[in-house]
């Protein structure tokens, strides 16, 4: 995939990792995608902060969105605007390892801005 700002078609789907909520209520959207671009999936969040003065996230320090209040955000075909904003470098360097990316994720419908991060875990984690 381009790791740059790129729209894409749009919302494919809004789900979480378990079939009942109640196991995990993270929400997660599937992004649908130009031929050009591959699959990409992000939980949801609402903050991007930076810790420890070392990478980004939100997933451990802020609540993530939840899948009732996702499902209100984002819609099926929604149009959005995706945008790297922080790759974990560090990790990288021993890791060949795409989780941990964090992308700012504007819908065009509602012009409301949040954050999602590639994979439930940091790069490289389990």
């Amino acid at each position: 995939m381009e790791r740059a700002s790129v729209w894409l078609h749009g919302i494919e789907k809004v789900y979480t990792t378990w079939r009942e909520p109640k196991h995990d209520p993270r929400a997660i959207i599937a992004l649908s995608h130009d031929p050009k671009v591959s699959d990409l999936v992000l939980y949801l969040g609402y903050e991007l902060k930076e810790y420890e003065d070392k990478y980004w996230d939100y997933l451990g320090t802020h609540p993530p969105i939840l899948i009732n209040d996702a499902r209100k955000m984002y819609k099926p075909n929604d149009r959005i605007k995706l945008c790297l904003k922080f790759v974990p470098v560090e990790c990288r360097k021993f890791v060949p390892d795409f989780r941990g990316e964090i992308y700012s994720i504007t819908n065009e419908r509602t012009r409301k801005t949040h954050f999602g991060r590639y994979g439930k875990n940091y790069c490289g984690g389990a």
